[in-house]
């Protein structure tokens, strides 16, 4: 169980119309994906380092 929160302004909806397709019994998710500005969230902020580091 989890939540997803990733880098962006919320005009992208295809994660969640990806995550509304899945079958209710297999979803992991609390709640629809959402977006947050990276200079709004030191979390959102250190996962954007990591992926950086890592590529």
């Amino acid at each position: 169980m989890g939540l997803l929160v990733m880098d962006g302004d919320g005009t992208d909806t295809s994660y969640i119309a990806a995550h509304h397709e899945l079958p209710i019994a297999t979803r992991s998710l609390l709640e629809d994906p959402g977006s947050q500005h990276s200079s709004r969230s030191q979390w959102v902020q250190i996962a954007d380092l990591i992926a950086y580091a890592a590529y």
